[in-house]
């Protein structure tokens, strides 16, 4: 469904896609920035974000490679979006450390941490033949981090 929205935005006219741009930006501020969230919540904000870009990014190559329309166009309106949609993150995020006070810091250690635990992902599966990450144990946000 998603990836059929998407194709459809895409080849939209300029006026169209501009609306639905600011009006699902907007939504989903509002939907996000006022909740109330601890560490974990703000961790599992951040991975969801991370992997919707992923889905949007993958959608955006598909719409490329399907559509009829002129690319040059279409590729511009995907860049846009793709910008639109990172930008929406960041000011989400940035509202949730700010209202639930938690530190900015709190996105490095995550960082730091994650590609810890995908080394050790990749350790452990070429130790014990794991061939999923599904069967390794899911990785946590454990650390404490400074409450600003």
């Amino acid at each position: 469904m998603e990836m059929l929205i998407t194709h459809v935005v895409l080849t939209l006219n300029h006026s169209s896609w501009l609306q639905f741009c600011i009006i699902n930006g907007v939504t989903e501020l509002k939907i996000s920035v006022f909740k109330k969230c601890d560490l974990a919540g703000l961790f599992d904000y951040a991975n969801n974000d991370a992997m919707d870009r992923f889905h949007v990014a993958i959608y955006i190559m598909s719409t490329l490679l399907q559509t009829s329309q002129d690319r040059l166009e279409v590729s511009q309106k995907a860049a846009y979006l793709y910008v639109m949609k990172a930008l929406v993150d960041y000011l989400k995020h940035f509202f949730l450390t700010r209202m639930n006070k938690i530190s900015p810091m709190f996105y490095s250690a995550m960082r730091k941490d994650m590609f810890k635990a995908l080394h050790r992902l990749g350790n452990e599966s070429a130790k014990c033949g794991v061939q999923s990450a599904s069967q390794f144990e899911t990785f946590k946000y454990e650390k404490e981090v400074e409450v600003a």
